[in-house]
């Protein structure tokens, strides 16, 4: 990776990133951090200008094909040839979450204005919306939040610290729906009073 000064067009510096080369860059906003995908299936953060390096991100098991941020740039989003995107939290590098559902290779990756959503491609010829639900407010979740983090807590493709963090979310989402009542598509909340239901038979 070679690092430019603009506009003057010298060479600032040469670094040795990624072993068989590297595939993909991606700029943070504050113009402070250079994050870089290659080959190897490592992330790779870079500090700017200097090119100083911050950290290794490992775990995919094929080269780094594409990078995105949120808006916000708490979660980095690594596409690879493994067939999965990978989503990291950028406050202490740590993966949030594994995404698995394409066949091929995944090429390219985005994330909506209000970072709640990713969008990924790939090779498979499929387009895969995902909803970030870790950014989802407690106060507006639903019953469905509940029925996903108690799937992804029992998820043996993840880490046990991830299923830890999707087990807390469980526990507080089995909080705050402790007073409802599921009847087919309604949900009653009954909150500290007790009531009645009287099914008719026929």
């Amino acid at each position: 990776m070679r690092l430019w000064d603009l506009p003057t067009g010298r060479l600032r510096s040469e670094l040795k990133a990624h072993d068989g080369g590297v595939f993909c860059l991606l700029v943070t906003a504050d113009g402070k951090m250079l994050v870089s995908g290659g080959h190897d299936g490592v992330v790779r953060l870079w500090e700017l200008p200097g090119g100083r390096p911050l950290a290794a991100l490992e775990g995919h098991s094929g080269g780094i094909l594409d990078l995105a941020t949120d808006p916000r740039e708490t979660l980095l989003l690594s596409a690879s040839s493994d067939c999965t995107v990978r989503v990291w939290n950028l406050a202490d590098l740590e993966l949030v979450t594994t995404l698995s559902g394409h066949t091929a290779q995944v090429r390219s990756l985005s994330t909506s204005p209000d970072g709640g959503i990713a969008a990924t491609a790939g090779n498979d010829k499929a387009v895969h919306i995902w909803h970030l639900s870790w950014t989802k407010p407690l106060a507006v979740a639903v019953h469905e939040d509940l029925d996903f983090a108690r799937k992804r807590a029992s998820d043996e493709s993840l880490r046990e610290a991830d299923r830890r963090r999707w087990r807390f979310l469980e526990a507080l989402l089995q909080t705050k729906f402790r007073y409802d009542i599921a009847l087919e598509e309604s949900v009653v909340s009954i909150s500290d009073y007790d009531i009645e239901i009287e099914v008719d038979p026929s």
